[in-house]
């Protein structure tokens, strides 16, 4: 499913994913109770073995574009394709597990729309308050704030046109060069590249510790 904006969307929230429909649904569309068209929502689809490429044939908004992989071609990888078909401004990544609350992308809209300088960052997890947001300079200021910390990669953002100058696909791909935290390296080349941040909204949250115990995680 893919459809070309006529005005580039502001954000692209961008989730790969692997056999888990019920979730990836329930999270698709939670972002699509935004009525507005600053949002698009991608999906790359890891050769899901499960009914997700049915459940999700039934969403039915332009603001959605579905990709399936030719094959497996492991988490990591997949997390950098997702983020690689982005058309917005900023790219948001998600994983499939985690909930994003649509009643605060309208603030996050605006904090990009107020804040065309900062080009990375992420927004704190499990916030059920908005606090005032963390802006760092670009260069060691950003580095030493936000790369390197192993942190769960729901939450991070980048702006896409510096983060397609990085080949992310290409150059971040492996496991064996990047370990289990590609995110980590990505953040770290953009903190030398501009100003970055982190913002505190009541945006994104964890799978519960229930969820963690029972659910198989692929990646």
């Amino acid at each position: 499913m893919n459809f070309h904006f006529k005005n580039k969307p502001v954000i692209s929230f961008c989730i790969s994913t692997f056999n888990r429909s019920e979730k990836i649904v329930k999270l698709i569309e939670e972002i699509l109770k935004y009525k507005g068209d600053e949002i698009e929502v991608v999906v790359t689809d890891n050769c899901s073995t499960d009914n997700t490429a049915l459940i999700l044939s039934t969403i039915h908004d332009k603001r959605f574009r579905y990709f399936v992989n030719n094959q497996n071609i492991g988490a990591i990888p997949n997390y950098m394709k997702s983020m690689s078909e982005a058309n917005g401004e900023y790219v948001f990544f998600s994983t499939d597990k985690d909930t994003i609350n649509s009643l605060g992308i309208h603030d996050l809209v605006n904090f990009f729309n107020n804040n065309s300088s900062i080009i990375s960052g992420y927004c704190k997890l499990d916030v059920y308050e908005t606090a005032p947001n963390v802006l760092f300079n670009k260069g060691v200021d950003g580095l030493k704030n936000l790369a390197y910390l192993s942190k769960h990669p729901t939450g991070y953002f980048f702006k896409n046109k510096i983060l397609k100058t990085l080949n992310v696909f290409e150059n971040y791909s492996s496991i064996k060069k990047m370990g289990p935290f590609p995110f980590e390296f990505i953040m770290a080349d953009m903190c030398m590249l501009g100003q970055t941040a982190i913002v505190n909204l009541p945006l994104c949250y964890i799978e519960t510790m229930e969820d963690v115990k029972n659910i198989k995680s692929y990646s």
